[in-house]
């Protein structure tokens, strides 16, 4: 099966600083991955990491930040 998860604009997915949701959802697609599925992860871009990876099973695309505001 192919699995897609798009997360927040707000927050990169780990490595780098994330939260609560963005881990979850990190977590959840490495036990999609490691049950044989296909598994894209579209999240946000962030300085430390390259904007599409593979990693352990998961296709990382990084995509640009957004600036948060205060509304």
């Amino acid at each position: 099966m192919r699995v897609t998860i798009i997360t927040g604009p707000f927050l990169p997915v780990p490595t780098a600083p994330c939260g609560a949701v963005e881990r979850i959802w990190h977590e959840l697609a490495g036990e999609f991955a490691a049950q044989g599925h296909q598994v894209a992860m579209l999240c946000r871009d962030h300085e430390t990491q390259s904007r599409n990876e593979t990693v352990d099973g998961i296709q990382f695309l990084r995509r640009t930040r957004f600036k948060r505001s205060r509304h």
